[in-house]
């Protein structure tokens, strides 16, 4: 089950911060760039307008848009992944 925080400065479906309360209790600023037109053009492995190119998730314990503690009160690792999906 996931939990998504509620912000209004971070309006965008493209970046959110979200738990997973059944696989990692951390959580996780999502932020993500979508495939437009153009990326279509440059890029022979594409094929769908408007999915995911490539999506970083970085762990958090404040927001970093509106500053709001998040109920994480463990030392979050320093870590990251970055997922490039224009490489076929």
């Amino acid at each position: 089950m996931y939990i998504l925080h509620e912000c209004a400065v971070l309006s965008t479906s493209q970046n959110y911060i979200v738990k997973d309360i059944d696989e990692d209790p951390r959580w996780r600023l999502i932020v993500s760039k979508f495939i437009t037109a153009e990326d279509l053009e440059n890029n022979h492995y594409l094929e769908i307008l408007g999915d995911v190119l490539e999506q970083i998730d970085l762990p958090v314990n404040y927001c970093p848009y509106c500053g709001v503690h998040l109920d994480n009160n463990e030392t979050v690792e320093v870590s990251y992944s970055h997922r490039d999906y224009s490489k076929g």
